[in-house]
């Protein structure tokens, strides 16, 4: 219910703001107004798994809002996010799964809030996220997962909220999480996992709300885990924390007392 009561502030403000500064739509069937007049437009519905022509067509229509939730999964031409381009609110979840051919996430460049969770998931050609530099928020969970050529998140530099559990799972070319550095609260658990050559967790250094569950496992270079010291430093249960099958696996009393790299 906390969780809740936070996002739900955190989303007013957010709204009330885009909403403020845009204009209501215009249609262009009833006058002449050209298109790039309108200012502000709500697909009201969920975008599942669009088609080129639908996906053009979205775009054409510059939707800048979606009420619904957003699937784009296995979808084999597809090699960016530019239908997209418009949007910077989804008020529902987000889900980019399984498209063997997306390189690039470009076109998510004006997205800066996402009402439910928002996985990233299996997309084997993925070489970054650094069209997501204006996201601030995601309501629900934040799994990226398998996405195997992402080597940084310095493109999540602007995220500050995230409700539910945070995990990265499988990212085997991630060597940084630096790009954390301005997030402020993590409503779940978070799961740093089986991401090959990550060797650090600063991104984890500044202050963030936190009090799940962290589990950090199978990152075969992970030898520092000095970022975890202030995220930890209100956990009273040892439980809480597991460390395991990482290139040094220090206890939560060791991290506390300064034992935090190897």
């Amino acid at each position: 219910m906390k969780r809740f009561f936070l996002f739900s502030i955190f989303l007013i403000g957010l709204i009330t703001a885009t909403i403020s500064c845009k204009k209501e739509p215009v249609s262009n069937e009833d006058n002449n107004t050209p298109i790039d007049t309108v200012q502000h437009k709500v697909y009201q519905g969920d975008l599942i798994n669009p088609s080129s022509e639908e996906q053009q067509d979205f775009y054409k229509k510059r939707y800048d809002i979606i009420n619904g939730n957003v699937i784009f999964e296995n979808i084999k031409k597809l090699y960016n996010m530019e239908a997209l381009s418009n949007v910077h609110y989804i008020s529902g979840y987000f889900i980019i799964r399984g498209n063997y051919n997306l390189t690039s996430l470009t076109g998510l460049s004006n997205l800066d809030s996402i009402g439910s969770y928002f996985f990233i998931e299996h997309n084997e050609t993925l070489e970054n996220l650094n069209a997501l530099s204006n996201l601030t928020s995601v309501g629900g969970e934040l799994y990226i997962r398998e996405d195997y050529f992402i080597t940084n998140l310095d493109s999540l530099s602007n995220l500050k909220y995230i409700g539910e559990d945070f995990s990265i799972r499988e990212i085997h070319h991630l060597k940084s999480i630096s790009g954390l550095s301005n997030l402020k609260f993590i409503g779940g658990d978070i799961y740093i996992c089986s991401n090959w050559y990550l060797t650090n967790l600063d991104g984890f250094s500044n202050d963030i709300s936190f009090s799940g569950r962290t589990v950090i496992c199978l990152n075969d270079s992970l030898s520092d885990f000095c970022g975890l010291k202030p995220l930890l430093s209100s956990i009273q249960d040892e439980s809480d924390v597991l460390i395991l099958y990482n290139l040094y696996n220090p206890s939560l009393e060791d991290i506390m007392n300064g034992n935090c790299k190897q």
